[in-house]
């Protein structure tokens, strides 16, 4: 997940696979506070983005999920003045 810390706009590199994917955003009581990427994408490496300009500032989880596999990274949001 880059860059990190993020304030507005967040990217995650992964790589595709035959499976469905799909990318969580919890918090860190462990509630599901968005599933910002879903779907399938072909073999090879992949950056998509996602914005977390609504999120409040703290620290995040980002589990990456496909075929079974599940990876994690962790997300700080930073506080942004309005």
């Amino acid at each position: 997940v880059f860059p990190n810390p993020v304030m507005d706009f967040a990217q995650i590199e992964f790589q595709g696979s035959q499976s469905a994917i799909s990318i969580d955003v919890y918090d860190l009581s462990g509630k599901k506070v968005a599933s910002p990427i879903r779907g399938n994408f072909g073999f090879g490496q992949h950056i998509q983005g996602f914005s977390v300009k609504d999120y409040p500032a703290g620290t995040y989880y980002v589990k990456y999920t496909a075929g079974g596999a599940t990876q994690s990274a962790k997300l700080v949001k930073m506080f942004t003045f309005q």
